[in-house]
């Protein structure tokens, strides 16, 4: 129950306004606030150093990952991360994240894509973005 300052304590708790006045000794602490993100140019060109995210699952047969994944190398785009995730209610099928090196405007990496689509039993681009920096 709120107590007002003027009305005795309610199990000797001290109302919230004069619980907020810091003593003499303390500090008040406050979350660190983050500077505002640059804002984003959507008509700046893709840069050299873009990565394109991906989303694919393939049949539970031998190899069929390495296949769907030779086009990168074939074409000579670095693959940069590779993730799975068991797809629900389904034993043995994963579903796998892919970030490789590359932009949609360059032949090899649509050259590379269409060719791992034919290896894929479901396939989607999540996008493409500019690398972080590596200092």
């Amino acid at each position: 129950l709120p107590t007002t300052s003027s009305s005795p304590p309610f199990h000797a708790l001290t109302p919230a306004a004069a619980a907020s006045t810091p003593a003499p000794s303390t500090h008040l602490r406050q979350p660190p606030t983050a500077p505002s993100p640059a804002p984003v140019d959507l008509a700046a060109p893709p840069t050299t150093s873009d990565k394109i995210s991906l989303i694919f699952s393939v049949k539970n047969e031998p190899g069929m990952l390495y296949r769907s994944l030779k086009p990168l190398a074939g074409h000579g785009l670095d693959l940069l991360k590779i993730e799975s995730r068991p797809m629900r209610g389904r034993v043995w099928d994963y579903v796998f994240f892919v970030d490789f090196a590359g932009e949609f405007s360059n032949p090899k990496v649509r050259r590379a894509m269409n060719a791992m689509k034919r290896n894929c039993t479901w396939f989607k681009v999540l996008g493409s973005y500019p690398a972080a920096a590596v200092k």
